[in-house]
Parts: C-alpha cells; structure tokens; sequence
C-alpha cells in the first residue's frame, strides 16, 4: 500500500484487529478478520495472475489482490456492486480487508467489478477456491469420516416480470412447501456427519426432487447416510454409489402404513443427529445473508453458491484453520 497520510491511522487499525472505526458492529469486524486470515490468498493470486490483463496498452489495470479482496468481500456479505462500493468508501474495516487506501488507492468503478467478476467465472474460480480448501481442511486433520448427512436449502429468486422479455427467469421454477409456494432454486449438499465438513454441493431448479441429486452428495465411502424424509426408500440409490452404506433417512408414513411408535422414536433419534446439517446453512442465511439469487440464469448463481459453499467451510473451520498458522 502506498504511503500517505492515512497510513499511521490504517496501521492503528491493523494493530487492534479492526476497532478504531466506528462504521460497523464489533462482531463483523471480526468476522472480517477472521475470513481474511483463513482465505488463501497467495494460493488464488499465484493460479490468476498468468492470466490476468497486463496493462500494456489503454487504462492501467487494478491491482489483481485488490480485486479479489473485493470480490471475496461481495460474497463474504452478499453485496450489490453499489453497496460494496459504498463500504470501501465508509468502513474502515472494509478497506482494511481489502488493503485499501483511501488517500492513495484507486476505487474501481461499477463496470470493472462486473467484468472482473465474469472474468473470474470464465476462469472456473469456483472450482479453484474450493480446492484449495479442500486441501487447507486435509492438512489440519478435517478429513472425511465414515457418515454422510444429505439435505438441502430453498434460495428465492425474483418474480418479476419487468424486463425485456417480460417473463420470470425460465431457469428458475416454482415448489410447495408445506403450504406455501417457492420460486427459486434449491441447494443440496452432503455433509459429513461428525465434522460438519460440506463435501458435495449441487444447484438445481426448485422443483427438482432432493432424492434425484442424492447420488451426487456422497463420496462413495460412506458406512452410513443420514437424511430426512424427502430420502426415504433411496436404499438403491445409496448403495449404487456407497455399496457399503447403511440407509438411516428417516422413515415415512403412508395412508395404509402409517409410523408405528417404535419408528418415530428412531426418527427422534436419527433427527438429533442430522440436524447439524442445518448448520451450514445458518452460516449462509444468516452469517452470509444470502437468501436470494442475485443473477438470472442457473450456471452464474451456481457458480456463486459453490464460492459460498467453499466459504462456509472456512468459516466453520476457521479456528483450527488460524491455530495451524500459528
């Protein structure tokens, strides 16, 4: 960062881990510093930058890092360009996690967070942060057990008809649950179940039944898989892919068969332990506040969920993640 005459105040800032601005809560201060101490970096910096525009010939490009910082502070809070825009203008901690100076750093406009966002799809930069958080979480010993937990989140979207085409996204679609309607998309995910680890994401339409992505959720070791009703009969389906696999999804009751005593008492049981699932989502709800898609079309908000999904990891890990820094 250049030097000016905001430096001594931003190292201040450095030095209290984010507390002399009074711009936002003391928890997300910390959420911040926390995050940027687990990301990796260097990791993402060193697969971009062979890539990245060199500059020769019209505007100078924007630091590669400041944008990537940018960027990963969009999803981190599920910013609109405009509002994070804002945040690198008012909050001292969001131009500290973004190594911005203020006095002497270029903000990028709107137009350059689009492109430099479509840019980073191109480049498959999904797939890439989640690997390298695979391999962060294998080298701290969050390796996968013997038991997955299955399960998955409706994300809304838009029903607004006030564009070009005068329709609602086609790639999104409409589900009923329980007595209320949805139009979104879903999330599954397969999680493992002692750590919490979620090692398998998958996006589709809302209307897509859970059972026919289950396949797709487990790694194919598995001793167990735990999952609630919408699984129910998918022994098959298991086996296929984790022959060893115990099916322990809750059971279901039918009009000439209904649940006798003994089996809701085991789905009591089975629920306590796949509630945890509903972990990782909380973080992504709440933690992220992401309940909406922010795109039109399947492949771009996909691909934004599997950025969130890699960051989910690192939060919940991101404790172990700052000890084995030292």
């Amino acid at each position: 960062m250049a030097t000016s005459v905001f430096t001594p105040y931003m190292n201040i800032f450095h030095s209290v881990g984010g507390r002399s601005g009074s711009d936002c809560t003391a928890r997300t201060r910390l959420f911040r510093v926390q995050m940027e101490s687990v990301i990796p970096w260097q990791r993402l910096e060193d697969h971009l930058r062979p890539h990245y525009y060199a500059g020769r010939r019209g505007r100078p490009p924007m630091p590669l890092m400041r944008m990537l910082r940018i960027h990963m502070l969009q999803r981190l809070h599920d910013y609109s360009d405009a509002q994070v825009l804002e945040q690198l203008t008012d909050s001292l901690s969001a131009m500290r996690f973004c190594d911005l100076d203020p006095t002497a750093d270029a903000i990028p406009e709107r137009t350059v967070l689009v492109k430099f966002r479509a840019w980073l799809d191109r480049l498959g930069f999904a797939e890439l942060l989640t690997e390298a958080v695979d391999e962060a979480l294998d080298r701290i010993g969050m390796e996968l057990k013997v038991g997955t937990t299955v399960d998955s989140t409706l994300i809304a979207a838009s029903g607004s008809t006030k564009n070009q085409a005068g329709k609602r996204d086609p790639d999104m679609s409409s589900t009923k649950k329980g007595n209320q309607w949805h139009f979104g998309m879903k999330l599954h995910v397969g999680v493992d179940a002692e750590t919490n680890r979620i090692h398998a994401a998958v996006s589709t339409t809302a209307k897509e039944h859970d059972a026919t992505v289950l396949p797709s959720l487990l790694h194919g070791r598995e001793q167990f898989v735990l999952g609630d009703k919408a699984y129910a009969g998918q022994t098959e389906k298991i086996r296929q892919v984790a022959p060893a696999a115990l099916d322990l999804t809750l059971r279901k009751g039918h009009r000439n068969r209904p649940l006798t005593a003994a089996d809701e008492e085991m789905n009591r049981v089975k629920s306590r332990v796949r509630s945890m699932v509903e972990h990782p989502f909380r973080v992504l709800k709440c933690q992220f506040g992401y309940r909406r898609v922010r795109y039109r079309g399947l492949q771009r908000n996909a691909s934004h969920q599997c950025t969130l999904v890699a960051l989910i990891n690192l939060y919940q890990f991101r404790k172990p993640l700052m000890s084995s820094q030292g």
